[in-house]
């Protein structure tokens, strides 16, 4: 009786908690149950952007004193109208919806307008900006004001993720925790636009000068598989990392900013340096670079000469035909290239700008000194290391040591002072030692049996007394026998 009672009271629970999430769940995904009212956590903070993504014809974002604004054509095409009309990616702007319209509230924080200031929210703007889009007719679709970063705690996926960041909606005062960050909107063209300019190969350039103004003119060609200097100069050597720094400037050349040609920030520019590569298919590129107020500009064009084969595209049939096809391409791509960019002056980075502005004296660097070996410490003149009677030693015999022809008198061949009969080696006295008294002779250590000086003809350094190690021979003392027993 009572176990049925249990498990009745046990279905009871699950039912409720059951419909409890599933309550939650419909409340999350709707909108505010009040027009005007604070949303909660788990609403979605832009719950009707989704359905109204494909009318927002404007995007707007400002961050201090920049901004930026993108406008979509009756065509469907975005372009940055704060950039001149330059073409925008589209994509950008429709992952920005379809993210906004996943956020969700992860807490409400305070409605009242003097607290504003401490989470970076105060006034109409934010500390990270406001972000705007905006419809066709021009009205809000959505208004989102983003305040500071919220510190990141010690957990280890809230850490990965950020703290995520507070923010207002639209006229509603209540302040919002999201756990997104959306650090990645910015108002900087490079944001929204494709940032790419040129991406010409390094291994398919075969020829590339960066002239100064004709007051200085580096020029690398082609030899083998690489490009080296033209020319270097006397008691110098190419630097191979600077010559593929400047080799590779239009290898991924990519803008940080965009102006229309017209415009009045370029008419000023003065453009200095022309920089000139020549690919295999016949493309010659040309950018010439200037520079002002710290930035650095760059206006790029294209054109079309007679492609260079090199010995690989000639080896085999199929390989000659697809250098061919490449050719063939270039001549209808190069058109495309310069409408495509001749209408705009690019900003670049420092880094990326000062590959394309390389001087020749950059390319070279002062070859190291050669190293001299070492001398033989001790060693007569002439030839270095020589012993003595190699060129510069003693007179006698090219190479001979002292008593050879031309030495002392003696065994010929022999040192000086050693006598001439052969064999003969006295033993080595030391000039101060004077003839010893004779005297009883020590006794011989135990288990060493007594020497004899050495005889003559005895190995040199044989010291008087002393068996050579050789002839040495040790004695090992008798066993001692054990008494035997008595019967």
């Amino acid at each position: 009786m009572r176990t049925g009672r249990f498990i009745t009271l046990l279905i009871v629970a699950i039912l409720i908690c059951v419909g409890a999430v599933i309550a939650y769940q419909r409340r999350t995904t709707s909108e505010p149950r009040e027009k005007g009212g604070a949303l909660t956590a788990g609403d979605l903070l832009l719950p009707k952007l989704l359905e109204k993504t494909e009318s927002v014809a404007g995007l707007a974002f400002s961050k201090g004193k920049d901004t930026i604004h993108l406008v979509r054509g009756d065509s469907g095409d975005w372009k940055v109208e704060s950039a001149g009309g330059f073409p925008a990616d589209g994509s950008k702007i429709r992952q920005l919806a379809a993210e906004l319209s996943e956020v969700r509230v992860t807490d409400v924080l305070t409605s009242k307008k003097e607290k504003h200031d401490k989470f970076g929210l105060a006034g109409e703007t934010g500390e990270r900006g406001t972000l705007v889009l905006s419809g066709k007719d021009g009205a809000d679709v959505a208004r989102v004001v983003l305040g500071n970063e919220r510190q990141a705690g010690e957990d280890a996926e809230e850490f990965a993720r950020g703290g995520g960041r507070f923010v207002r909606v639209g006229t509603d005062p209540h302040v919002y925790l999201v756990k997104e960050n959306l650090y990645w909107i910015e108002p900087r063209v490079n944001a929204w636009v494709p940032t790419e300019i040129v991406s010409a190969p390094q291994n398919k350039i075969v020829d590339l000068s960066i002239d100064h103004n004709s007051t200085e003119t580096l020029h690398l060609v082609k030899k083998g598989e690489n490009l080296t200097l033209e020319k270097v100069d006397d008691g110098k050597r190419e630097k191979p990392y600077e010559v593929s720094a400047a080799a590779g400037a239009l290898s991924n050349l990519r803008l940080d900013s965009v102006f229309p040609a017209a415009s009045t920030i370029t008419k000023v520019l003065d453009f200095k340096t022309t920089y000139t590569a020549r690919l295999s298919d016949g493309t010659i590129y040309t950018a010439r670079s200037a520079s002002s107020g710290g930035k650095n500009y760059i206006t790029v064009r294209a054109a079309c000469a007679e492609p260079v084969f090199s010995d690989s595209d000639k080896a085999t049939t199929t390989a000659l035909a697809a250098a061919q096809k490449a050719a063939e391409k270039a001549k209808t791509d190069v058109p495309e290239f310069n409408k495509k960019h001749s209408p705009w002056v690019y900003e670049l980075t420092e880094w990326t700008a000062k590959n394309l502005v390389k001087k020749r004296s950059e390319m070279m660097e002062p070859k190291p000194a050669e190293e001299k070996k070492p001398e033989t410490p001790g060693a007569a003149p002439g030839m270095p290391g020589a012993s003595p009677g190699m060129p510069g030693a003693a007179p006698g015999m090219p190479g001979a040591s002292p008593g050879m022809p031309g030495a002392a008198p003696g065994m010929p061949g022999a040192s000086p002072g050693m006598p001439a009969t052969p064999g003969a080696f006295p033993q080595a006295v030391s000039p101060a030692a004077g003839p010893k008294p004779a005297g009883p002779k020590p006794a011989a250590e135990p288990g060493r049996s007594a020497v004899t000086p050495a005889k003559p003809g005895a190995k040199p350094g044989a010291r008087p007394g002393v068996m050579a190690p050789s002839a040495k021979k040790e004695t090992k003392p008798a066993k001692p026998t054990r008494p035997a027993k008595k019967p």
